[in-house]
């Protein structure tokens, strides 16, 4: 049995801890870059949600405008907006009760399934 090393052995010791600590620092660079993939793989899509939201709030707006307008043509200016302003109020009332339901459960399921889905990709890319 041998219980020391012979001074052959050492430099192949030295050069075993070397690749370990090399090969150590590699996979924290690499997870490193692979979690920024994540963080922009995400913002990018939660900034294309913000901006495909914004667009249908303006096409929103203008056809409650016209709306408001067209109704106006036949009554009055007050009965034609306010009646487009309580419709607005009764549709936000229902998102207040129903919010969970409507609003925050969907949304997670998109983000998780986005989340999840770039995770496979990444996984796919890996192998």
């Amino acid at each position: 049995m041998k219980n020391e090393l012979d001074n052959s052995d050492l430099p192949i010791v030295e050069k075993l801890a070397s690749n370990l600590a090399s090969y150590a620092k590699l996979e924290m660079e690499y997870q490193r870059v692979n979690a920024f993939e994540k963080i922009a793989s995400a913002s990018a899509f939660w900034v294309s949600v913000i901006i495909i939201a914004m667009m249908l709030m303006f096409c929103l707006m203008f056809v409650v405008i016209a709306m408001a307008v067209v109704i106006s043509h036949y009554t009055s200016w007050v009965i034609g907006f306010g009646g487009m302003a309580a419709v607005f109020l009764f549709i936000a009332i229902l998102g207040l009760i129903f919010r969970k339901r409507l609003i925050e459960r969907p949304l997670y399921e998109v983000a998780a399934g986005a989340i999840l889905d770039s995770m496979e990709s990444l996984k796919e890319d890996d192998e």
